[in-house]
């Protein structure tokens, strides 16, 4: 883009947004103007609207800030002092122990249990080499 010239007035000088038009007055160059001219006035928009989207995010963002501190500096106060703690009396500590301690071995014990395989079923008699005749077979070999 062209630079724009600067008006001048009474008070100092500002950029104008819109080029001046040229001396030869073409359709051509006012419509250059003209688009020089929208193109200013969004980019004037889009910086407007980032302005006031970080200027509002700040706001949030300080507004959250102190409806936390405000909500600790409430709950430091309906909390009461810290009270100090007492130690395990040495009689519960030795219960709670042997209590973890049984409850260990029975999960060792359930899981060995239940990881063994079964015994096999007892034979109604001793397993043998050769195949067992029958009485049709017996009969025929006597």
């Amino acid at each position: 883009m062209k630079k724009a010239s600067d008006s001048r007035t009474g008070h100092g000088s500002l950029p104008d947004l819109v080029y001046p038009l040229a001396r030869s007055g073409s359709l051509s160059d006012a419509l250059h103007v003209a688009g020089d001219g929208a193109a200013t006035l969004a980019q004037g928009s889009a910086a407007a609207g980032i302005l006031l989207t970080r200027q509002g995010l700040e706001l949030t963002k300080n507004f959250v800030d102190r409806a936390q501190e405000v909500r600790r500096e409430k709950s430091a106060a309906l909390t009461p002092a810290p009270r100090r703690r007492k130690a395990p009396s040495p009689g519960r500590k030795a219960l709670l122990t042997t209590g973890a301690l049984t409850a260990l071995v029975l999960g060792a014990v359930a899981l060995y249990r239940s990881r063994r395989p079964a015994h096999p079923p007892i034979a109604p008699e001793p397993p043998r080499v050769r195949p067992v005749a029958t009485d049709a077979t017996a009969s025929t070999a006597d």
